[in-house]
């Protein structure tokens, strides 16, 4: 007995602190990487938000967790490097975050080397499986976007689509997917062109476009108002076509020659009861309740999962062989200044 209550004692001993009190499990640790300076800054903020707000409803029901954010500043890659570099090696997070594959890509090797997961909110494509087995996605996929916006065009009886892209990775990769399904229904491509991002004028390229329907522009949000715009004043006849990088400011700047341009979108299901609690929290009104949505529920996704250790373990039980949900976006139109869906 006295051998027994010797060894509880050890135990007791080496569960405290030098001060005598119990030490409390170490909270998990999630370490974000987002873009909070520069022209991404707004929806990095809305992502953010989402983030917070779902972390703080966790912890009110018990869950102990550690919450810090990097800023990848405008998305570059050597800051995306930074950032990751100081989560895993400084920090040592238990799980990474970033809210487009973009950011993933420069750091996704580094996870993989401290085993530790990198859950991208945004977007999925073929990139999450060929970057290791520590890369996820809870979001919408890239491929079925290309390949849903290519159906849309075909059924509304275009046949000549030229295609425009940025030499950007997620341009790299809709592109491709709506080409191979509008040429399997029957269409035709007639132009397929990359362009630089920092492309401002696009009149040469607009005016070269050969007989055609349509265009399906894939361009990150930099100058594609410009480039909407453009069309608009020179080759008015031509429906147009892109995904969800056509974002809010783009549409926006572009005024009313946006109108009229369908989409692939992220959107956000009980969009009114996630305004509420974004109003209700923050004190605003959301800039886009789409991006605040899609790290709020991708973070309510993955808090099962986290449950025990090793995480890997549950993470692949729950997002397959794929790494990824590869949800479907919303077909939209720019309808008064607004993309409306096409479909509920």
């Amino acid at each position: 007995m006295r051998n027994l209550t010797f060894i509880l004692a050890l135990l007791l001993l080496a569960s405290c602190s030098k001060t005598g009190a119990v030490v409390a499990d170490e909270p998990i640790k999630i370490g974000v990487i987002v873009p909070l300076i520069g022209p991404f800054a707004p929806l990095g903020t809305e992502f953010q938000r989402g983030v917070q707000l779902a972390f703080e409803e966790a912890t009110s029901q018990g869950l102990s967790v550690k919450v810090l954010y990097e800023d990848d500043i405008r998305i570059t890659p050597s800051a995306v490097v930074a950032a990751g570099n100081k989560l895993i090696n400084v920090d040592t997070v238990d799980v990474g975050i970033t809210m487009i594959i973009e950011e993933s890509k420069p750091v996704a090797s580094m996870f993989e080397g401290a085993q530790t997961p990198l859950i991208v909110m945004w977007d999925a494509n073929e990139h999450i499986k060929e970057s290791g087995e520590y890369l996820y996605s809870t979001g919408f996929s890239t491929e079925l976007a290309g390949q849903d916006v290519a159906d849309l065009a075909f059924d509304q009886g275009l046949r000549r689509i030229a295609i425009l892209r940025h030499l950007e990775p997620w341009a790299q990769v809709i592109a491709p997917a709506f080409t191979e399904r509008f040429q399997n229904l029957g269409g035709t491509i007639v132009l397929d062109e990359d362009l630089p991002m920092d492309t401002v004028d696009f009149r040469t390229t607009i005016l070269k476009i050969p007989e055609a329907d349509g265009v399906f522009f894939a361009m990150f949000p930099t100058y594609s108002n410009n480039f909407v715009t453009q069309v608009r004043q020179f080759r008015e006849e031509l429906v147009l076509f892109t995904g969800d990088a056509f974002t809010m400011d783009m549409i926006e700047a572009a005024g009313p020659a946006a109108e009229g341009v369908f989409l692939a979108n992220v959107h956000a299901e009980q969009a009114t009861i996630l305004t509420e609690k974004y109003k209700e929290r923050f004190g605003v009104d959301p800039i886009a309740i789409e991006i605040f949505a899609m790290s709020y529920t991708g973070v309510q996704e993955i808090l099962p999962l986290l449950s025990k250790k090793p995480y890997k373990e549950s993470f692949d039980a729950h997002f397959g062989p794929t790494q990824a949900r590869a949800k479907l976006e919303q077909l939209q139109v720019v309808k008064d200044g607004v993309p409306v869906p096409l479909r509920s």
